[in-house]
């Protein structure tokens, strides 16, 4: 029997959902963060790193998301589809909510400490799933959201009706290590550009380092989470 799901044309290999920020890094290393002269603007979030990481090995990606209207927001989705090739058309705007900022401490360069604006409430939280076409979540290869979108409605929501859509369709990655709590300080490793942010718990010998640092001269986001969750599947 011919799976109905497969016959849908969809040109993504991977869809993300969940979060989107600006991370910014302090230039200034081993001072405290009220002795910091400049930051390093770059993109992040967990959803937003994953898909930009696999667009730079070359897969077709999109995220799920929602962005604030203002400055911030234009930066962030411009860099999405002009920097990495991510399809940015299911990247929502909230009229009331502004984009996430994440400022990141490197007093210790080993240990930054973050510190993350999401208040009241950040607007990735506020996906709908009208917002996203269901034959593609029906038919995307890979669908990837952690579980911070379960942390608060409409967002919680939104992930059971996609869930619901897919019926337990293979290669429906739950991350249990990409979500934290609004406003949270924690210590991942620094980033390696001024780009896309990563933490330590990304980085592995398992990663596709040649390819990796060839596929773009910016590094960006988690490489060994989405080789595994991508090309494993197509070898």
């Amino acid at each position: 029997m011919v799976d109905p799901v497969a016959t849908i044309d969809t040109d993504l290999e991977l869809l993300t959902v969940g979060r989107i920020c600006v991370d910014l890094y302090a230039e200034q290393l081993r001072v405290p963060l009220r002795d910091v002269q400049t930051f390093r603007k770059s993109i992040g979030g967990t959803a937003t790193n994953v898909a930009a990481a696999c667009a730079r090995l070359g897969h077709r990606t999109a995220v799920l998301t929602r962005l604030g209207d203002d400055l911030f927001g234009d930066y962030v989705r411009g860099t999405l589809r002009d920097t990495f090739g991510v399809d940015t058309r299911f990247v929502g705007t909230d009229p009331d909510l502004k984009t996430p900022l994440a400022f990141a401490e490197l007093e210790e360069p080993d240990e930054p400490r973050i510190i993350f604006y999401r208040e009241p409430k950040a607007p990735d939280m506020n996906i709908v799933s009208a917002e996203v076409d269901r034959p593609i979540v029906e038919a995307v290869p890979v669908l990837w959201f952690t579980t911070s979108c379960l942390s608060d409605e409409p967002s919680r929501t939104t992930i059971h009706d996609l869930l619901t859509w897919r019926e337990r369709r293979t290669h429906t990655v739950l991350d249990l290590t990409g979500g934290h709590s609004s406003g949270a300080t924690r210590r991942p490793r620094p980033p390696s550009s001024t780009t896309c942010s990563t933490t330590s718990r990304w980085r592995s010998a398992t990663a596709p380092s040649a390819r990796w640092r060839s596929a773009n001269p910016t590094p960006s986001g988690p490489p060994t989470r989405c080789w595994r969750a991508v090309s494993r599947r197509r070898s």
